[in-house]
């Protein structure tokens, strides 16, 4: 009788999680909704977009990408996002073509926006999972103000519930599955791949690189499955995505652009050659030096992250490795799509459960999703937006916020009694073949002394 009443009792005590959470994202979700509402009942004229904060990349390329006139995504007309997402819009708009012609534009909205609430769902689900013990924390991701200014935002949640998943997956200790769904998520958006890059190092210290090798090899096989065809159908349209990912200059919200702003009225000197080097392009030319600058600060963070990790005196867990290859993307990156914050939600919420500090970040990201629009309508009318230094201050405050946290992460690695997860007497929830192992000879044998773990230093030192 007990074995059979453990489950029962199991689940009974997870009902309540379940169902708090369940209730809470679907009430995000139509906030969210709600949010967006104004711009599917108004013409986008004199700035409506920003000024009421209700803007949205699903509305307007329902036309701009052809999709109103029945164009195929990549065939008919060349579709600047990835493979997955351009089926989506395909799928959405096909189902948008039983409602009346005048009605089309807001059901195609409707459509998409059922479909990514049904991901937001998957990637609560996974967090969940992934939190193990803590399964209360992922209350913060479910009321997160992120979530709900950017979940009807792009088609980013889509990305997300292959991540969440894959990531689940892992730690069901199934690399093959795990590969596939990760492989999946980077043919919607590049971010799903950078969890693979977060688990070399981790995997190399516990001697599971065989693992590591599976997920990576079935995700390249899931991501080459779905693009190879429409490559070959359309060569052209498939580029279009990595065409303007190479040609196009910073976004508004990195650093490379803010270089670019404060350099642009300089004549003489160094400050016109830094302008000329981050400028937007002239169409059709790629920035060279800026792209080059971009992967150069990447791999050098990268490798940066990976000397923490072999250093690290206890292997880190998972999502805090995760947490900090993507958010050094984001911070050295010259695209900073505002929708993109989205991405590590979940994953600071499951590297450092810290609700001051996840509040803090959650009220930066506010700032600057109005400081976006804000400044966008700015070009259109100064009298209507907020001035740069204005925006530049909110998007420095953020970005300031995630350094800090991920300076306590790296605190948290180093000295492990720190991190509140493992004080639960857990070791990696989300690790899979990670969570207990014990140090891999490979380390061992082959990293030089200054790459080894250092010794754990004693809990009462400075």
């Amino acid at each position: 009788m007990p074995a059979t009443r453990r489950p029962a009792q199991r689940w009974s005590q997870r009902l309540p999680v379940v169902g708090c959470l369940v209730l809470l994202t679907l009430g995000s979700a139509v906030a969210g909704y709600a949010q967006k509402r104004p711009c599917l009942q108004n013409s986008w004229e004199n700035s409506f977009q920003y000024t009421h904060h209700c803007y949205s990349d699903i509305y307007p390329l329902y036309q701009a990408e052809k999709l109103n006139i029945g164009a195929v995504p990549y065939v008919d007309h060349p579709v600047e996002y990835p493979v997955l997402i351009g089926g989506t819009m395909h799928l959405a708009a096909s189902a948008a073509r039983s409602f009346p012609t005048a009605e089309r534009p807001v059901a195609y909205y409707n459509i998409t926006a059922l479909i990514l609430g049904a991901c937001l769902l998957l990637v609560l689900a996974s967090t969940a999972l992934l939190a193990g013990p803590r399964r209360w924390d992922v209350v913060l991701v479910a009321v997160s103000p992120v979530v709900i200014v950017y979940s009807f935002y792009n088609w980013d949640l889509l990305a997300m519930a292959f991540a969440g998943l894959g990531l689940e997956a892992w730690r069901r200790r199934r690399p093959e599955v795990a590969g596939v769904l990760l492989g999946l998520g980077a043919a919607s958006k590049l971010y799903p791949a950078f969890l693979l890059v977060a688990l070399l190092p981790l995997c190399f210290r516990a001697d599971r690189l065989r693992a590591w090798a599976v997920a990576a090899g079935s995700g390249a096989a899931a991501w080459t499955a779905v693009n190879l065809p429409i490559y070959l159908a359309a060569p052209d349209g498939w580029l279009r995505f990595y065409q303007l990912s190479k040609e196009r200059g910073p976004e508004i919200d990195t650093v490379w652009y803010q270089i670019s702003y404060l350099t642009a009225g300089w004549r003489e000197g160094a400050g016109k050659a830094v302008h000329e080097v981050v400028a937007p392009p002239q169409p059709g030319e790629a920035p060279a030096l800026l792209n080059l600058l971009t992967l150069l600060g990447l791999a050098a963070l990268w490798l940066l992250i990976y000397f923490i990790v072999l250093r690290a005196p206890v292997r880190p867990r998972v999502p805090q490795v995760a947490y900090l290859i993507v958010v050094s993307f984001l911070l050295v990156n010259k695209v900073w799509s505002p929708q993109f914050s989205i991405w590590y939600v979940p994953l600071v919420v499951l590297a450092l459960p810290r609700r001051i500090l996840f509040a803090w970040l959650q009220t930066a990201e506010l700032l600057v999703f109005v400081g976006v629009l804000g400044y966008l309508a700015s070009w259109n009318d100064r009298a209507i937006g907020v001035t740069a230094g204005t925006f530049f201050s909110a998007v420095w405050l953020r970005n300031g916020i995630l350094l800090l946290i991920s300076a306590i992460i790296v605190r948290d690695m180093y000295r492990p009694a720190n991190d509140v997860v493992r004080r639960d007497g857990v070791d990696d929830p989300a690790g899979g073949v990670l969570d207990g192992a014990p140090e891999g000879p490979l380390s061992q044998r082959f990293l030089p002394g200054f790459l080894q773990p250092r010794p754990l230093a004693p809990p009462d030192s400075v």
